[in-house]
């Protein structure tokens, strides 16, 4: 009888082992990193992220697509590729939105603060609602203070008036290069991005570079 007794115990522990293993290892898999990002491929269906979100390379929103990340969203930048493109020329479009709240902004972080991520680009076709708000972005803007950069870029080629990103209570902190580039499309469309009650600090560049008929855009 106790070699039996004996026999079921370690039956039972190696039963527990194994059940320990792959439910560490379950658990693992489960969790975005950097290693496992959440948001790894081109964003051309509505999509909507809390919580974490993870991006390893560049990501472009296009084909009529819209990004939704909620309030309280913490993005991690995992190395020097990573950067967001909204729009795609010729492509349908495309739409981001980060709205946060004084209590839970949406912080986008450097997996390392010596290895700056690339950027967040406006640019080509932008939906109409493209807003930013509430969004801190810490440790972008790529790592050459001379290159023509910045943590948030709107870019030229923004060619529709009703589509203008709007940019409010954004602090833009410890650019690799520029904090913001806004820049204007003059010959097509001039109208400026609505940008208000942004803050930037510690840019290894210009805090802003602005193109004259675009500080229009600018209030707070």
């Amino acid at each position: 009888m106790s070699g039996i007794r004996q026999a079921s115990h370690y039956n039972t522990l190696i039963l527990l082992f194994f059940l320990f293993l792959f439910g560490v290892s379950a658990s693992a898999l489960g969790a975005p990193s950097c290693a496992e990002p959440n948001l790894a491929a081109n964003v051309t269906t509505d999509t909507s992220f809390a919580g974490e979100v993870y991006i390893d390379r560049q990501i472009s929103i296009h084909k009529g697509a819209t990004l939704t990340l909620e309030a309280g969203t913490q993005v991690t930048m995992c190395n020097a590729d990573a950067a967001i493109f909204v729009g795609k020329l010729f492509d349908g479009g495309g739409g981001l939105v980060a709205i946060g709240t004084e209590q839970d902004p949406i912080v986008f972080n450097a997996l390392e603060p010596t290895v700056k991520w690339d950027r967040l680009f406006f640019n080509w076709e932008i939906l109409p609602n493209s807003t930013l708000q509430h969004v801190i972005l810490n440790d972008g803007g790529g790592n050459d203070p001379a290159k023509k950069n910045a943590a948030l870029y709107i870019g030229f080629y923004i060619d529709n008036a009703a589509a203008v990103p709007v940019i409010d209570r954004v602090s833009i902190n410890n650019s690799g290069s520029n904090g913001l580039i806004v820049e204007q499309n003059a010959e097509n469309d001039p109208t400026a991005a609505s940008i208000s009650n942004i803050t930037i600090s510690g840019s290894a560049a210009a805090a802003v570079v602005s193109d004259a008929g675009a500080i229009g855009g600018f209030s707070g």
